[in-house]
């Protein structure tokens, strides 16, 4: 595949390839997050009937983690 805008695409292939990641507090934070939501969800379903409030609660849950996920993600940090 030729790529109509060399640059855009050496640009974009520099970008897929720069250094992104997590440091293990930041990884142990988000999986505290996650463990909180999957007690969540086990307690919502515990009575066999999953409210729309209990619904609209772990979506909010499982939101505020995808983006505390793209943050952590995305902050410049440099894993040790």
């Amino acid at each position: 595949m030729v790529a109509a805008f060399p640059a855009r695409a050496a640009f974009d292939k520099a970008w897929d390839n720069r250094p992104v990641s997590i440091t293990p507090r930041e990884a142990s934070r988000l999986r505290a997050k996650q463990a909180r939501i999957e007690r969540m969800e086990a307690h919502a379903r515990r009575d066999g009937v999953l409210t729309g409030r209990e619904r609209e609660r772990i979506e909010v849950a499982q939101n505020d983690l995808s983006r505390s996920i793209r943050r952590e993600k995305h902050d410049d940090q440099v894993r040790r």
